[in-house]
């Protein structure tokens, strides 16, 4: 978004406004999913994909040498 209001980001209304409409957005889009598929749907994918998050091995990283680093895109 161009704004030539000549404000400050953090208090340019335009920008705020965008950014409300975004959130909106998002959540018209949680909501029809909801909707559609159930909540028990929707909170089941959620915890599935916290448990895969705890569960699966994560990545390592050598703060010493990033050049060997895995993950951390060194």
């Amino acid at each position: 978004m161009n704004c030539n209001c000549e404000k400050a980001l953090a208090s340019c209304d335009c920008l705020v406004a965008e950014n409300v409409a975004e959130t909106v957005e998002t959540a018209e889009i949680i909501e029809a999913e909801v909707i559609s598929t159930g909540i028990d749907t929707v909170l089941n994918d959620f915890s599935s994909w916290i448990n895969d998050l705890e569960t699966d091995e994560q990545p390592t990283c050598n703060i010493e040498n990033p050049e060997d680093c895995e993950n951390c895109g060194s």
